[in-house]
């Protein structure tokens, strides 16, 4: 036997006795297994989205995102159980993301003004950007499911994420010495996002849409300063 080549080879051995004794392979594996069980939701989620957007909420198959996907059936039901697991599950992520965006977008701001024309300008662009999930927002004619009790549930998942974002807009306001409630605010803000929302999803063009926003935001300038209290 050639001694000499396992020094040459400089092979790292570590005997049994002496591996690590922390948990450190086991983590490293489980962290790994973890990484990739969320790339496949991802990946699940984004087909789905695109399928329920395109089609419809019955005329998707599970089927259909499977073969999308280049999943087998059985791999799809370990990740979603029901077809309406998966659809609220799209709703929920897209709309955590959605309302995260918004905060982020008058994180710095500090007059109602500016705060008004960045929330609505954000909407805008992120209503090009994710067209699929303001397709399943505004159905326009496509299925959506009807589950006992899932749109009460969705509306209160909704007010919880959406309250960071109020939370930011009242701060602004009081800051600002509007004397407006931040409901009052916000309904007036979320019924034109709305109608913002269906229009890009009926095919209005982006350029359209900034300039009919800019209409709105004098409207809610005007109104805010009316509200204007002495500070």
């Amino acid at each position: 036997m050639d001694l000499a080549f396992f020094s040459r080879a400089r092979v790292n051995f570590r005997p049994i006795g002496l591996l690590p004794t922390d948990g450190s392979i086991i983590m490293s594996i489980e962290e790994r297994q973890q990484r990739e069980r969320e790339a496949r939701v991802r990946v699940i989620l984004e087909a789905a989205n695109g399928l329920f957007a395109r089609q419809g909420f019955q005329e998707t198959s599970m089927s259909d995102i499977a073969a999308a996907c280049e999943l087998g059936k059985a791999t799809l039901y370990y990740y979603f159980p029901t077809k309406e697991e998966l659809y609220g599950e799209i709703i929920r992520s897209h709309t955590a993301g959605y309302y995260r965006l918004l905060v982020e977008s008058i994180a710095q701001v500090d007059q109602p003004d500016e705060m008004v024309r960045c929330l609505i300008h954000e909407v805008v662009h992120m209503a090009y950007q994710d067209t699929d999930f303001f397709r399943l927002l505004f159905p326009m004619g496509k299925s959506a499911p009807e589950l006992p009790g899932w749109n009460r549930e969705q509306r209160q998942e909704e007010q919880q994420l959406r309250q960071p974002l109020e939370d930011r807009m009242q701060t602004v306001l009081s800051r600002a010495g509007v004397a407006m409630p931040v409901a009052t605010l916000s309904g007036l803000i979320w019924s034109y996002l709305s109608g913002l929302g269906l229009k890009s999803v009926q095919g209005t063009g982006r350029q359209k849409l900034e300039s009919e926003a800019e209409s709105f935001l004098q409207m809610v300038n005007e109104f805010m300063e009316r509200n204007v209290t002495e500070r």
